[in-house]
Parts: C-alpha cells; structure tokens; sequence
C-alpha cells in the first residue's frame, strides 16, 4: 500500500450541524435584507411620483388662476377701449386707433381663456363652463361690430358721420353679465386652487400612513419568518445530539 502523497489532507473536514443550519438562516437574512430595501425603494418612488404629481397639478392651478384674473382685466380694458371709440372717435385718427386696442384686448381675453379651458381639459376636469364664457364672449364681440358699423353708418338727418348714440344704445349694459361671469370665473379658480392644495396634504398624508403601515407589516413579517426559522434551526440541533 502506497503512502498518502504529501499534498493530499488525510482527512476532509465535513461542517458541523450547526454550521449546515445556520446556511439557509444566513440565506433568509439576505432575503429579508434585499426586501425591506425593495419596499423602501418602492416607497421612494411612490412618494415621489405623488409628489411631482401635485406640484405639476399646483403649477397648473396658479397659472389658471393667474389667467382668469388677466382675463377679468383684458375684458375691463377692452370694454374701455370701446367707450374710448364712442367719446373720441371724432378725433384724427381715433377711432381707428382706439378699435385697434379693443381687438388687441379681446384676442387677449380669448387665448386666456381657450388655454385655461385646455388646461381643464388636460387634467380630466370640467371646462364648459369656461366654454361658455368663451361663446358669450365672441357673441358679445359681434354685438360690439355691428354697433360700430351702426355708428359709421352715420345720421343723416342730424348731420353725424359718426352716430355715437347708436352706436352705444345698441350694446349699452351688454358687458355687466359677461364681466360678472368673470369676476366669478376668478373666484371659483382660487377657491378651487385652495380646495385642492388642502386636498394633496390630506393626499400626502394618506400616502404616508400607508407607505408607514406596509413597511411596518412588512417587517413584521420578516421578524417572524426569522424567529420561526431560528426556532427550527434550533430544535433540530437539539435532536441531532
């Protein structure tokens, strides 16, 4: 029989039973380790996608609000641009320049108002009633023409080439329903804006206790799942002795 070569060991040490049962325990370990930073990175990102949720949605809210106090006052101005046509338009130039401010002033308050009205729409929210006001703007905008070529016709009988009373008879309190439509237009932009903000803060916080109670159970759970097997590990080193 030849000898064992010298490189050979004469014997192999085998791991002890407590070594082999603590292999998988150091295995769920890792497990549990790997999930809880799953749930906390799942947490990260639910949170932050809520999060630029709102603030995009606030953005959004103040730009409205900014807009509907804009178109509150084009529509104050363009109206005064029309009363500017009527008391000087017997001036050189005048009424050309003044009716010039009044379509400048109009076409402002359309374009706030058509994008507010897409904004709405964007976010899933209602914009008929903002669609309304933008018919009963363009209404009142062919009201305002026919009245001003009323008032070029003129009153041959009373020597005018401009009939300023005509002209203003025919849309005389024709802006107040409009302009009120307005002036409410603003105030429900902002109470709407201070209703929603008060909701994302309930929002976050409710997003809070619920990312709160799922890494809680979840630990919970490999609390247990831990004991448990420790538990096991433990009975059966006893039974092997």
């Amino acid at each position: 029989m030849s000898p064992p070569s010298h490189g050979a060991p004469l014997f192999t040490r085998r791991p002890s039973r407590k070594a082999r049962s603590l292999t998988p325990l150091a295995g769920l370990l890792g497990v549990v380790l790997i999930t809880n930073a799953l749930i906390g990175l799942f947490g990260l990102y639910y949170a932050h996608q809520g999060t630029v949720a709102n603030f995009a949605e606030l953005d959004s809210l103040t730009v409205d609000l900014d807009a509907a106090r804009r178109a509150r006052g084009d529509f104050k101005v363009q109206v005064q641009e029309w009363k500017n046509v009527l008391l000087r338009q017997d001036e050189p130039g005048a009424l050309e320049r003044y009716w010039d401010g009044f379509r400048a002033r109009e076409s402002a308050t359309r374009r706030t108002l058509e994008a507010m009205a897409d904004r709405a729409t964007a976010r899933g929210g209602d914009s008929t009633s903002i669609r309304a006001l933008l018919d009963e703007h363009a209404a009142l905008g062919e009201a305002y023409r026919a009245a001003l070529a009323q008032g070029k016709a003129g009153n041959a009988k009373a020597g005018l080439a401009f009939d300023t009373h005509a002209a203003d008879a025919r849309v005389r309190g024709m802006d107040r329903n409009l302009d009120g439509n307005l002036d409410n237009l603003a105030l429900k932009t902002f109470a709407h804006a201070q209703r929603r903000q008060k909701e994302m803060i309930e929002e976050g916080q409710e997003r809070y206790e619920t990312l709160r109670a799922t890494a809680g159970w979840g630990l919970a759970g490999c609390i247990l799942l831990v004991g448990l097997f420790l538990a096991l590990a433990v009975r059966g080193d006893r039974a092997g002795r």
